[in-house]
């Protein structure tokens, strides 16, 4: 459920990367509210706990339909954001039925667990049941419903029909419950049986709606998708984000993650092509990254190159668009000069032998991690290893004409650096989109030579005119956009020091927060590095605070779970992070990513709790080895991003896995020492969830895009060490 809301969430703000973990904290903080509701109470009947699987299935499909009409109804213009208050408000609001219920369910199932405990007294060897063992038995769960996302988008399964069965699936587990439950008392069987009765009735019904929705699933998908796109013809959900095509009086718009990508009477597809292709007195091998889906194969081939090849990252959106897209797009995809590649470019690049004259990469600005990996160092490398002699590379990126901000400068800067420390030659022709050119020898400036160029090939563009070109490399801003590139001295953007996606992050904030418009990146993180006085008078508060804290005898149980928790989710966002960065395919493999957290959870917590309860004499001090064992695992990940070791999804799913089972292992330790463990439920839980909450807002809106991956890594080992001595 959590990660069916999730895509939806992503896909209705643009695909920003920081609402996946802003959501997360909200879906947290939620689920703590959930946890303590009714706390006091120690017994749930198994009419109530089927009542309330009922509501959380039916919530689901009604949720995916209010996170999709949210621009709707809070009157948000077509394509823009909503104020920053505003958007955080309707994401936290959508997501908290769901998880107030889930928080409450996990209350009421674990006591009822706890209340079925078959050992006695009499039978000596026998653990019983724990808090820690309900918690493991929920980790469980995530991981089925983790590797079910993951499998399910795979098999191109709508998020809407996977929020259907999500829904169906929780409806039969209350019916399932119910029938499992022991046959009420004498005294009350009559009136149970009427309350189970209406119960079954109600969860009969949901189950029956999931399953008829799911039957018309498609035509119920478009007409929600219709809300926000009122032309729209098609929709699918791909492992990038969900794919919208609109047509509308002959003009075909694609939509990724309702941003547009292309519209079919545009010229900025076409403009990007002809420039970076005039750059090169002869063309005749071009590589295009994502040009299908940008839309740039009829203006490559007007330049009559020999061969053109295309890596592009989503196929669904390519298959889309010649489906249509006006003849001239499917002429250009299956033109004889043509080859298509469907996959990583970056790893198709690094595995080809090929040479080319021009490489155009056409990618969406960094925008988001999944995009960075096209404007880093690292990257450039790969490009230039494969350029023939005089070949160049070709990139765009969004900006504003006349006034750059500190934002916009580090994220242009930190590219223009990349890009400096690769080729000898550097070119940015300034405008609403900057257009970038970079190449081993020197490029050419004189747009009479351009002009030249343009006629003899016989091209005539909408837009890309001898006059255009002139004004181009002649107005002031492009000088003046050069020294000012040339005096910033960036640090690059890399792969381990991902200081575009830094920016970027701090520029979406900064559209609904404009101070932030004004914050020097690299002041920042600079202010709070290791070499700075600041930083350790900060880290020496925080250690008094903890022995103060631990001398004053205050409650440690729960204080030591949220820690846990909260420097827990902060290692997971940097991991979930990180990838994205490498990798791009943070909405295919979020299943999985979250599927290791999981099976870390319910190893730890089983594992842990099993020792604690057969040697309660060392259990003590075990939280102390796992918070040393945290300091480990944030310096671990600090090292992995700066050297760009262990990024594969196999190493990152072993590191998530090692965060949940030290969290579930604190979470395991601090369950002991009360005889009725059914009163531990609600308040370990909540600080669990309460943690989790503060560690993913606080890391993806102020540690992530202040003090950028590694050095948020760093702070999280310094302060995991501080609470060793409250533990």
């Amino acid at each position: 459920m959590q990660v069916v809301l999730l895509r939806e969430l992503s896909a209705a703000f643009f695909g920003v990367d920081l609402i996946y973990l802003l959501a997360v904290g909200a879906w947290l903080l939620w689920t703590a509210v959930g946890a303590l509701l009714g706390r006091a109470s120690l017994d749930s009947s198994a009419s109530r706990v089927c009542v309330l699987l009922a509501f959380v299935g039916l919530l689901v499909p009604l949720e995916v339909a209010l996170i999709r009409s949210l621009p709707l109804l809070l009157g948000g213009v077509p394509g823009a954001y909503l104020a920053l208050p505003v958007q955080i408000a309707a994401s936290a609001l959508s997501l908290l039925p769901a998880s107030v219920l889930l928080g409450l369910l996990f209350q009421w199932t674990a006591k009822r667990y706890l209340s079925s405990d078959p050992t006695r007294p009499s039978l000596p060897g026998r653990l019983g049941r724990s808090v820690a063992g309900a918690y493991a038995i929920e980790s469980v769960g995530g991981v089925v419903g983790g590797l079910a996302a993951t499998l399910t988008l795979h098999w191109r399964m709508q998020n809407m029909a996977l929020a259907l069965a999500a829904a169906a699936l929780a409806c039969g587990a209350g019916l399932l419950v119910l029938s499992s439950a022991g046959a009420p008392d004498a005294a009350s069987a009559r009136t149970r049986h009427v309350t189970r009765g209406l119960v079954r009735v109600f969860a009969l019904t949901g189950l029956l709606a999931c399953l008829v929705a799911g039957w018309n699933g498609r035509r119920l998908d478009q007409w929600m998708t219709s809300w926000t796109h009122p032309d729209a013809v098609e929709a699918a959900d791909s492992p990038y984000g969900r794919v919208t095509i609109t047509e509308r009086a002959g003009q075909v718009c694609a939509y990724e993650n309702n941003a547009l990508v292309l519209e079919s009477e545009g010229t900025e597809s076409e403009d990007f092509a002809h420039l970076s292709l005039l750059q090169h007195p002869s063309p005749r091998r071009v590589l295009l990254v994502s040009g299908a889906s940008a839309g740039l194969l009829a203006a490559v081939a007007a330049h009559r190159p020999d061969r053109i090849d295309d890596v592009d990252l989503n196929e669904q959106m390519v298959d889309l668009l010649r489906r249509h897209l006006p003849a001239s797009f499917e002429a250009s995809v299956i033109g004889p000069s043509v080859r298509i590649v469907f996959g990583d470019p970056r790893r198709a690049i690094a595995q080809s032998v090929e040479a080319y004259d021009v490489i155009v990469i056409a990618a969406a600005e960094p925008a988001s991690a999944q995009a960075n990996r096209f404007f880093t160092r690292e990257f450039f490398d790969q490009c230039a290893a494969h350029l023939n002699p005089g070949g160049l590379i070709s990139l765009r990126l969004s900006s504003i004409e006349n006034l750059w901000t500190p934002p916009l400068v580090a994220r242009t800067g930190s590219i223009y650096t990349a890009l400096r420390q690769v080729f000898a030659d550097v070119v940015v022709l300034p405008g609403a989109n900057n257009i970038v050119f970079a190449s081993g020898t020197p490029l050419t400036r004189d747009p009479d030579v351009l002009a030249a160029r343009l006629a003899q090939r016989g091209i005539r563009a909408r837009m890309v005119t001898p006059r255009y070109l002139r004004y181009l490399y002649a107005n002031d801003r492009y000088a003046a956009i050069e020294a000012l590139l040339r005096r910033d001295r960036a640090l690059p953007n890399t792969d381990a020091n991902a200081a575009a996606y830094q920016a970027t992050s701090l520029l979406w904030l900064s559209k609904f927060a404009p101070s932030l418009a004004q914050v020097d990146l690299a002041g920042t993180a600079e202010a709070f590095g290791w070499s700075r006085w600041r930083s350790w008078v900060l880290l020496a508060i925080a250690a008094g605070l903890s022995l103060v804290w631990r001398l004053a005898g205050w409650p440690r149980r729960t204080a030591l779970v949220g820690i846990a928790a909260g420097g827990g989710m902060t290692i997971e966002t940097l991991l979930l992070v990180h990838y994205q960065l490498k990798h791009g395919v943070m909405f295919q493999d979020l299943g999985v990513l979250l599927m290791s957290v999981m099976a870390g959870l319910a190893a730890g917590a089983w594992l842990v709790d099993r020792r604690a309860r057969r040697r309660a004499k060392g259990a003590a001090t075990l939280p102390r080895l796992f918070f040393a064992a945290f300091v480990a695992l944030s310096v671990a990940t600090s090292i992995g991003i700066r050297t760009d070791y262990g990024s594969g999804l196999l190493p990152i799913a072993v590191m998530l896995g090692v965060t949940g089972a030290l969290v579930a292992g604190v979470f395991a330790c601090a369950s002991h020492g009360d005889a009725d463990q059914r009163r531990l439920v609600s308040p370990l839980y909540a600080a669990d969830v309460l943690g989790g909450s503060v560690g993913s807002i606080a890391a993806s809106l102020v540690l992530i895009p202040l003090l950028g991956l590694p050095l948020t890594a760093e702070w999280t080992a310094a302060l995991m060490a501080i609470a060793i001595l409250l533990a």
